[in-house]
């Protein structure tokens, strides 16, 4: 897509199309010469009535195919704004959103710590709950012996 939208704004493009009219063009000047020797008009008339024809055909080909570049030229110009600001746009985005992650990454490392301190005071709290009911155990069992 990115190479095709290329070919589409090169300006030889329009350019190369307008060779090959012109050159068709002569072509059939050139056989209409021949064929007005073969008519009563004079060559002279009939080639200067071609040659008038042919220029105002030209120029009107011209005026059309200048046409047509510009209306492709504002086409290419518009693409190329559009995605411009589109990438742009989407630049901000992903530094945003990297910001974010570094950030998010940072909250999850200093979760993770405070969770393997908390799981540690877990574990110690645990301990002296079970140290303090096996000693009221003790104690319990003394009181009934006694």
């Amino acid at each position: 897509s990115g190479s095709g939208s290329a070919l589409l704004c090169a300006p030889n493009a329009v350019m190369t199309s307008a060779m090959v009219r012109s050159a068709a063009l002569a072509v059939l000047a050139f056989f209409a010469v021949a064929r007005a020797v073969e008519d009563d008009a004079t060559p002279a008339t009939k080639v200067v009535e071609m040659l008038t024809k042919l220029k105002s055909e030209v120029a009107a080909e011209g005026k059309k195919e200048a046409k047509e570049f510009k209306a492709h030229a504002d086409f290419c110009d518009k693409t190329k704004n559009e995605k411009t600001y589109q990438i742009g746009r989407s630049e901000k985005k992903i530094q945003k959103l990297q910001t974010g992650i570094a950030v998010a990454v940072e909250d999850i490392n200093v979760l993770s710590a405070d969770l393997v301190k908390l799981e540690g005071e877990k574990s110690a709290l645990q301990d002296q709950v079970s140290e303090a009911d096996k000693a009221r155990e003790k104690e319990a069992t003394t009181y009934r012996d006694s």
